[in-house]
């Protein structure tokens, strides 16, 4: 017997139906449309700050030319990138003017704030020639370690090897300053930090000359005395001695030598006389 159509169960829907969904979270979207929204539009308007801050920021730092315009710079816009410029040319400004304090305070202060700059290693740098131009040579050699333990491969590494040699070699420890000077020629081969390592190391292996003999370092004079004929164009003749003094003068004279006859002179030619005419004879 065949069941009637009338009893026969409707089929299932399958499929998904955009308009029973609406219907039934139309709610909850409208909240979630809502916020993305408003979080969309915040971002926005974040990044159109955050740029138009960025210029106002950069145009004021191109215009800094002075410590006074680098303070302004770092207190208008003291979270951005050009107040972290600023703050290192406040610092190098500073230290051209001898202010070494007040310039070691900016670098610290840009240590502080701005710890993953890119730059952190050359505000140490900055730092540690602060402290060695101030004869601070421990505070120096400590910053410079800082540099070469934690910043190892950046571009601030050799000359924080070359400044901790340099120090090392003034309080007189020549083996460790020899050893860093050999590491520079090593890593920094062909560089000019590999050139100036080479020729510090060469003035360290030079060897030390010899001291000078005693006499000539500084020996008492009554030990060298001068002997008297030495200058004997100060010693006056006795004068206990007149008789040789004046022996050249009681000298009999010696026998004057005669002088030859004087040649005769040879006469003088004579005119010759005219002839006297004989008186004439008589003729016999």
């Amino acid at each position: 017997m065949s069941s009637s159509p009338a009893e026969t169960p409707p089929a299932a829907a399958h499929g998904f139906d955009p308009i029973e969904f609406w219907i039934l979270h139309r709610s909850k979207l409208l909240l979630f449309s809502g916020l993305f929204l408003v979080a969309l539009a915040a971002f926005g308007v974040s990044e159109w700050s955050r740029h138009q801050t960025q210029r106002e920021s950069r145009e004021l730092l191109a215009a800094a030319k002075s410590a006074d315009d680098y303070r302004a710079v770092v207190a208008k816009y003291p979270k951005s990138m050009p107040a972290a410029s600023a703050l290192l040319l406040l610092a190098d400004h500073l230290r051209g003017a001898g202010d070494y304090d007040d310039s070691s305070a900016q670098l610290r202060t840009f240590i502080e704030k701005f710890p993953q700059h890119p730059l952190l290693s050359g505000a140490w740098t900055s730092l540690a020639a602060n402290q060695e131009a101030q004869g601070k040579t421990g505070e120096a050699l400590e910053s410079y370690r800082k540099v070469t333990s934690g910043f190892p491969t950046s571009f601030s590494a050799p000359v924080a090897l070359l400044g901790q040699a340099r120090l090392l070699q003034v309080q007189g420890q020549t083996d460790d300053a020899r050893r860093i000077y050999e590491q520079v020629i090593q890593q920094y081969q062909g560089t000019a930090f590999g050139q100036e390592a080479v020729g510090e190391n060469q003035k360290l292996s030079k060897p030390a000359p010899a001291p000078a003999p005693p006499s000539a370092t500084g020996a008492p004079k009554a030990a060298t005395p001068e002997a008297p004929a030495t200058e004997p164009e100060k010693t006056e003749p006795p004068a206990a001695k007149p008789a040789e003094a004046a022996a050249p003068k009681t000298e009999a004279p010696a026998s004057p030598t005669p002088a030859a006859p004087a040649a005769p002179e040879p006469p003088k030619p004579q005119a010759p006389e005219s002839p006297v005419p004989e008186p004439a004879l008589p003729k016999p």
